[in-house]
C-alpha cells in the first residue's frame, strides 16, 4: 500500500502538533504505466515448534498454539487519462488463528464447539502430545481486511488534486480467550473504519506552494460477548468467568481540515498553516442480563444489579503555525511558532434504570 514511509526522530518543524517521533505514510499513486503486484503467505501449526515440553505438563494452566496464519493481497494502478488522470487500488487480508489450551478442561466435546467461527474455517485439533491433559477451551481468530484507492490528476498546469479512500476492518472472534475466559466469555470484535480524504495542491509561483486538505474518518468498533447479552455473567469459585461478559460499542467520527503554504528563498523554506479538527465519541457498555454474580467462597455468592453506561463527548481543535527552515551546509535549523487551542465537552446522556432494581 505504501509508496513511502518517513520517520522523524527529532527536530520536527512546527507543523507537527506533538514532539517526539513523527511518522508520515504516503500511499502509492497511479502513473502513466500500468503495473500490479501480489503476495501470499501461509503457515500452520505443523510449522511451529513444540512449546510445552513434558517437564511443564500440568505446571502450565494455559497455553496457545497457532492453528493457521494467512496473509495475501494485490495492488495495481495506471493511467485513466494519460498525462492527466491516474488511478490506483489495493486489497489485503490477514487471517491468523490461535488455539487456547486449558489444563482444567479435559472434555473432548469442547474441541467440537470451536471448529468453525465466521470467516475462520480452519479445523481446531488438539496437540497429540497433550491430548490426555489439555483441551481446547477457546479459539482466538482475527481477520484484518483493508481496501484502499487513490485517484490523482492534473486540474490545470498549476493545480493538482487527489482523492483517497481507505477502509480497514478488524474482525476478531474469541478476543480475550484465556484460562479464565472460556469461549462464551470472549468477544467478537468488528469495525470497520472508513477514511475519505480530498487534497488540492497549487503552485502559485516558482517559490510559493499551497495545499488544502479535508478528511473524514468514520471510526468505531464493537465488542460483543459470544455468550450474548441475555445470559447473566458469573465469576465462579475458581476465578473463571462463565456464561457471558461485558459488552462495549463505540462510534468515533473525526473531521479534519488544513491549509498550508511553503515559500522557498535560497537556503530558507518558510512554512505557515492553519488547522481544524473535530472528534466525537459515543460509547455504551454494560453487563449482560443486568446482573453480575461473583462467588465469595462456595456456596456463598454476591449478586449486583448493574446499569449500562453511556458516554458522549465532543472535542474541537484549532491550530496555526509559522516556521522557517534554514539549511547551511550540514546544519539544519528549524525555527517556529505554534498555537493550539482545544475545546472539549461531555454531553448530557440518559440511561434507563434496571428493571431488576
Amino acid at each position: 500500500m505504501f509508496q513511502e514511509m518517513q520517520v522523524t526522530t527529532g527536530g520536527a518543524d512546527p507543523s507537527n502538533p506533538t514532539p517526539g517521533v513523527q511518522l508520515n505514510f504516503v500511499l502509492r499513486s497511479g502513473t502513466n504505466r500500468w503495473r500490479a503486484s501480489g503476495r501470499y503467505y501461509y503457515e500452520n501449526n505443523e510449522l511451529q515448534a513444540e512449546n510445552v515440553p513434558g517437564s511443564l505438563v500440568g505446571e502450565l494452566q494455559s497455553y496457545n498454539r497457532i492453528e493457521f496464519y494467512k496473509d495475501y493481497g494485490v495492488e495495481g494502478g495506471g493511467p485513466i487519462l494519460k498525462d492527466r488522470l491516474w488511478g490506483w487500488g489495493a486489497y489485503g487480508k490477514t487471517n491468523p488463528a490461535l488455539e487456547i489450551y486449558n489444563y482444567r478442561a479435559t472434555d473432548a466435546a469442547a474441541l467440537n464447539t470451536f471448529r468453525t467461527d465466521p470467516g475462520c474455517k480452519g479445523v481446531a485439533q488438539q496437540h497429540p502430545a497433550q491430548v490426555r491433559t489439555y483441551a481446547i477451551t477457546a479459539r482466538d481468530c482475527t481477520i484484518l481486511e483493508n481496501y484502499s484507492a487513490k485517484i490523482n490528476g492534473k486540474l490545470t498546469e498549476q493545480a493538482r488534486g487527489s482523492f483517497t479512500y481507505f477502509r480497514g476492518n478488524k474482525q476478531k472472534f474469541g478476543r480475550g480467550a484465556s484460562a479464565t475466559h472460556p469461549q462464551p466469555t470472549t468477544w467478537n470484535q468488528a469495525g470497520p473504519t472508513d477514511m475519505f480524504k480530498g487534497e488540492v495542491n497549487y503552485t502559485l509561483t516558482n517559490a510559493i506552494f499551497l495545499t488544502g486538505r479535508y478528511a473524514y474518518t468514520g471510526g468505531g468498533f464493537s465488542l460483543e460477548p459470544i455468550g450474548g447479552r441475555n445470559a447473566q455473567t458469573v465469576l465462579d469459585e475458581h476465578g473463571i468467568w462463565q456464561n457471558s461478559y461485558v459488552f462495549y460499542v463505540t462510534d468515533r467520527p473525526q473531521n479534519n481540515a488544513t491549509f498550508e503554504g511553503n515559500y522557498f528563498r535560497g537556503a530558507q523554506e518558510f512554512k505557515f498553516g492553519f488547522g481544524w479538527r473535530k472528534t466525537s465519541v459515543a460509547s455504551e457498555s454494560g453487563w449482560p442480563g443486568g446482573v453480575l454474580t461473583i462467588y465469595d467462597g462456595y456456596p456463598d455468592m454476591l449478586s449486583q444489579v448493574t446499569r449500562d453506561a453511556v458516554i458522549k463527548a465532543n472535542t474541537v481543535y484549532w491550530s496555526g503555525f509559522l516556521g522557517d527552515q534554514i539549511s547551511l551546509n550540514r546544519w539544519t535549523f528549524n525555527l517556529g511558532l505554534r498555537w493550539d487551542r482545544q475545546i472539549a465537552n461531555l454531553e448530557e446522556t440518559s440511561v434507563p434504570a434496571s428493571p431488576l432494581s
